[in-house]
């Protein structure tokens, strides 16, 4: 990380390197992963709002 920070131009092509061999590599796993946790509900949180208590403390459960 400290390379790309130190070696980074305006495009952001250091960050995108190689992107299209990940890509057709792990893309399609990573979305079926993704979509599989949104089904499952796991991504559910981000329909809380932002300024409510249960984001702002997810420590204390105030639900139960």
């Amino acid at each position: 990380m400290k390379w790309c920070i130190e070696n980074m131009d305006i495009l952001g092509y250091n960050y995108l390197t190689n992107y299209s061999q990940w890509l057709k590599r792990n893309g399609f796993m990573y979305i079926g992963a993704l979509w599989m946790a949104d089904s499952m509900g796991m991504m559910s949180n981000v329909n809380e709002g932002h300024n409510s208590l249960e984001v702002q403390f997810p420590i204390f459960s105030e639900a139960i």
